[in-house]
Parts: C-alpha cells; sequence; structure tokens
C-alpha cells in the first residue's frame, strides 16, 4: 500500500487534508504535517523523522510540498535520503487540491509516468475566469 504525506508551511497540508476528505473522505494512507509560524524546524524535522519511520512500511510513499526549495520540502528530500527511503518514493512541489484527489484515488502504487500524468492533469485545472463580453449570453 502507498502512503501519502502532505508538507507545507502554515497550515495549507492540514486545510488541503481536509477539503480532500470532505470530497472523497477519510483516507488512511493520506496524512500531512504542518511548519507552522510557532513551530521551531528542528520541530518539524522530527516529526517528519517520525512519520516516515511510522511509514516506512508502505510499498511506496508519495510527498506533496507546497513549495520547491520551501523547508517542508528541503527537510522531507534530506530525511528520505538519511533513512534510505528515497527509492521507493516520489516528491511533488506545487501540491494543489486536484493533485492531492487523484493521488488519492489511485488504489495501488503509482508509475513515474502515471504521476507525472497526474501532475499535468492538476496544473490544466487551474485556470483564470475570463468574463464573456457578448451581451447575448449572460451564461457563465
Amino acid at each position: 500500500m502507498k502512503q501519502i504525506l502532505l508538507v507545507s508551511h502554515g497550515y495549507m497540508a492540514y486545510g488541503t487534508h481536509e477539503a480532500a476528505k470532505m470530497i472523497i473522505g477519510d483516507i488512511d494512507y493520506l496524512d500531512h504535517l504542518c511548519l507552522s509560524a510557532d513551530k521551531d524546524v528542528e520541530v518539524f524535522k522530527n516529526e517528519i523523522r517520525e512519520k516516515l519511520i511510522k511509514i516506512n512500511d508502505a510499498k511506496q510513499i508519495i510527498v506533496l510540498a507546497d513549495l520547491l526549495g520551501g523547508s517542508p520540502y528541503t527537510t522531507t528530500l534530506a530525511l528520505l535520503d538519511e533513512l534510505n527511503l528515497t527509492e521507493k518514493s516520489f516528491v511533488v512541489a506545487g501540491m494543489n487540491l486536484s493533485l492531492i484527489i487523484q493521488v488519492a484515488l489511485m488504489e495501488n502504487s503509482l508509475t513515474e509516468a502515471e504521476l507525472k500524468s497526474i501532475i499535468e492533469e492538476s496544473k490544466s485545472s487551474m485556470v483564470m475566469f475570463e468574463q464573456n463580453n457578448n451581451d447575448d449570453d449572460d451564461e457563465l
């Protein structure tokens, strides 16, 4: 079974986890850790270490981080390496709710190609509303 870990600055990981649960239900292989303003990076690092040790028996670990190069992202990468878990892990930066839901709904482990496809799909879900200036059509 795979394990999915959401990591972020502030409470983004918590909030997107809660939003995902509203849409797809509570999935036991989806969890989160947050680096809040009142938390030292070393405390956060220890929390991630404990979580990774707890889930290290998983067939696959997928980490979705909020920001490329941020402390949650880099700390997780370093710990995956330290714990010899990189071979069975994927780390993705720039998580959004669409990405989380799609990854969580895939019941089995993902191939690299499948994950890249899901990333592209989640990117395409980011669009800007453009108001139609045609007076004859008031529909959105």
